[in-house]
């Protein structure tokens, strides 16, 4: 049987990635955002499987390892530079983090006004009561399961899909501005709940002008534990029948002030230091 002169070239192995190269170098915005779908396919499909299943502790913590975490590692260690240079992971300092989580922390009521004023008089759905009275952890060591599932691992996982992976493709192909603004309203509808997707699309924007600023995603990281942190504590400190009830309480003038104002400052601080940070990095050129 005769071949042809192209069917008698040797196949050319998959190349490994150029030495520097990451994986954004490597592969072209279709195969990442396909990739970044799948992935979030897997961790909610994984998340109801195990809720079903009524495992409700683990059932953040071991969605976000299979789903987010370990694929995306592997993503950037097969086609990239792996996951500690391509998702930015840097060894945060003492002082930005202190901003970060006071920008977090001077950002709770302002979200949670904003979703108060979408929650008044629409019903809250029963799944979604169902699906916080199934978590409230109920004892110690499931508090315990789930707070590292809810403050750690998942937090990790999503800011490494959202921000480092989808914001960053946004960026390639848009300005810096819409990438964060279109990275966050991804964020918040990959959360379901159509009441709270205003206040979560302003978390995701907060949270995606760390990671751009800072180029750090241990930033957004934090941000984000601290967020679930307080969702957490909360949830435990709720009874049932409030729960059941699904009432929003508005936030308090003065403190919605006092959080607006505490969330300037940090921000304030933290856009100088990250200012300068650019300048130094400038000064002294790209790294050889």
């Amino acid at each position: 049987m005769f071949m042809t002169p192209e069917e008698h070239q040797p196949k050319r192995p998959i190349e490994d990635p150029e030495p520097g190269a990451s994986v954004f170098d490597s592969l072209n915005n279709y195969t990442l955002l396909l990739f970044a779908f799948s992935c979030y396919l897997m961790y909610t499909s994984l998340s109801m499987i195990i809720f079903n299943m009524e495992f409700y502790a683990t059932a953040l913590s071991i969605p976000a390892l299979i789903g987010l975490i370990f694929p995306l590692g592997i993503l950037a260690g097969r086609f990239g530079g792996g996951y500690i240079r391509d998702f930015d992971f840097t060894i945060p300092t003492l002082k930005t983090a202190m901003l970060v989580l006071l920008i977090s922390a001077g950002s709770i009521v302002p979200i949670d006004a904003v979703t108060y004023l979408f929650e008044r008089g629409r019903p809250v759905s029963e799944n979604y009561i169902e699906f916080l009275v199934s978590i409230k952890p109920k004892g110690i060591w499931p508090l315990l399961a789930l707070g590292v599932g809810t403050v750690v691992i998942s937090p990790l996982g999503e800011e490494m899909l959202f921000r480092g992976l989808i914001q960053k493709v946004f960026h390639r192909n848009m300005d810096a501005r819409l990438a964060v603004v279109l990275a966050g309203i991804v964020f918040a509808c990959a959360h379901f709940d159509i009441r709270m997707i205003p206040g979560i699309t302003l978390m995701g924007i907060m949270m995606g002008y760390i990671y751009y600023r800072s180029r750090n995603i241990l930033y957004p990281f934090l941000s984000h534990a601290l967020f679930n942190l307080i969702s957490l504590v909360r949830l435990n400190a709720t009874s049932v029948e409030s729960i059941r009830q699904g009432t929003h309480p508005a936030p308090s003038v003065i403190w919605l002030l006092g959080s607006l104002a505490l969330a300037a400052t940090a921000i304030a601080c933290f856009e100088t230091a990250a200012r300068r940070v650019k300048k130094m990095r400038a000064d002294n050129g790209p790294a050889s």
